[in-house]
């Protein structure tokens, strides 16, 4: 599956220009000469958590990445939160504004971790920040879908619950389709969420929109826009 990738740009006038952070699901890991694992590194963007490399196993690869300009690696703009969520899963990020702050959770909701990452979410407080919410959710749901023949599943129902409750709103443009399975030839379906809670969409007015689904990823890219 190619990796997904999702930008977030902020344009409130004390915004240094060119403001973006890449928000990255399953990046892809390449062996080095010790045995160990790195990811993909470009001189235009800087990790927001350092990279280092790690064992050759899948269970100690981050399923997640943030990268941001490398211009504007002032922490006076943006703080990582690796205390937030304890998850190879999900990183979060602070983003500084002149005096606003938001809260940014970069997620991926692997097959059968739905309730794992509910479960997670329940013991933080998710409205004391403006907060979004951005990830590779791999959940069905007829709210959501793409197609209205699109099925809906329990990881969907799961999810639509937990968005219900939160007060959570979803972003994305509607029926827009963000995947599609090649290797089995499925029609393309949604299954990458943008989601905003009270705070944030009382703060600004967030727009999504969705490039096409390509012969070079199985995913679109997702950009969101933050006035």
């Amino acid at each position: 599956m190619s990796p997904s990738g999702q930008g977030l740009r902020d344009l409130n006038d004390s915004t240094p220009p060119d403001f973006h952070i890449l928000f990255v699901q399953e990046p892809p890991w390449f062996p080095t000469v010790s045995g160990q694992f790195v990811s993909t590194s470009h001189p235009s963007w800087v990790t927001i958590y350092p990279l280092s490399p790690v064992p050759n196993s899948e269970s100690s690869r981050p399923c997640v990445i943030m990268y941001v300009n490398h211009n504007l690696t002032n922490p006076a703009y943006f703080r990582s939160r690796p205390d937030i969520m304890n998850s190879l899963d999900a990183q979060v990020v602070n983003i500084h504004i002149g005096p606003t702050k938001v809260c940014a959770y970069n997620t991926y909701w692997e097959g059968k971790s739905h309730q794992k990452m509910i479960d997670i979410f329940d013991t933080l407080d998710l409205h004391s920040l403006p907060s979004i919410f951005l990830g590779d959710f791999n959940a069905c749901h007829h709210s959501w879908a793409a197609h209205p023949c699109n099925h809906h599943n329990s990881a969907g129902t799961l999810v639509r619950s937990w968005m219900d409750l939160n007060l959570l709103r979803l972003l994305n443009p509607h029926r827009a389709p963000t995947f599609f399975d090649r290797r089995r030839g499925i029609r393309p379906t949604c299954i990458d969420l943008v989601l905003a809670n009270p705070l944030l969409r009382e703060l600004c007015n967030p727009q999504v929109t969705i490039g096409a689904v390509t012969p070079f990823a199985d995913h679109a890219r997702i950009s969101t826009e933050l006035h």
